[in-house]
């Protein structure tokens, strides 16, 4: 959810992996703004090495953060 208040999701008929991550992370680079803060679930497809390579080759463009598993809701 943006500052203004927009809401970006990722659909697909398949079930989702690693790679589909990186390509919604893109998508939000192009169409949400510059700097991003993801805040993600713990599923292992957020955490696969090739998602958090992506996130340390943005530089700090892309911050990821990850809920604990033992969060409520």
């Amino acid at each position: 959810m943006t500052p203004q208040g927009k809401l970006y999701t990722l659909v697909r008929q398949e079930s989702l992996n690693g790679l589909h991550s990186i390509e919604f992370l893109v998508h939000l680079g192009r169409v949400a703004a510059t700097r991003l803060l993801v805040i993600g679930d713990g599923s292992p497809i957020h955490r696969r090495v090739e998602v958090q390579g992506f996130v340390s080759e943005t530089r700090g463009k892309v911050w990821l953060e990850v809920l604990p598993g033992y969060a409520p809701d």
